[in-house]
């Protein structure tokens, strides 16, 4: 999406939390009404799955491909210097945002990849760290 399809899809965004979210501030929907015009390019990312290639290649098998499609457009995006960041947010579980894109009830909107010029350095979240989540099998056989 360019700055047409953002500006479209902001207003859409502002419509669907002040409507669904009666505790909504102006600052909040103003600020989910500038969302989608945040860089120059949006990509929405979507998981059109195959069912006729499911016994050979299962959904989790179809989305992990979309997964490192998405993280071959950071790469690519970051390697020819622009700055990428690719979200999840609730408007890729909507089902109106997928109706506003014609989109098939059953298809998966997976990330929303913003593509700019940074105006600023990223700030590093809190991340975990590797020796809470990576373990080693030391290879013994069960009992």
């Amino acid at each position: 999406m360019r700055k047409d399809g953002q500006q479209a899809m902001g207003e859409l965004w502002l419509r669907l939390i002040a409507e669904e979210n009666e505790n909504a501030t102006e600052e909040q929907i103003g600020y989910w009404r500038q969302r989608p015009e945040r860089a120059p390019l949006l990509l929405v990312v979507t998981c059109c799955h195959n069912s006729e290639k499911m016994g050979k290649v299962p959904l989790i098998e179809q989305k992990m491909s979309v997964g490192a499609a998405c993280h071959n457009i950071l790469n690519g995006a970051l390697a020819i210097g622009y700055a990428a960041q690719w979200l999840t947010e609730w408007s890729c579980y909507h089902d109106k945002i997928k109706e506003q894109l014609d989109h098939a009830p059953d298809v998966k909107i997976l990330g929303l990849i913003y593509i700019g010029i940074a105006d600023e350095p990223s700030k590093e979240r809190k991340r975990t760290s590797p020796e809470d989540v990576i373990s080693e099998w030391p290879g013994q056989a069960m009992q």
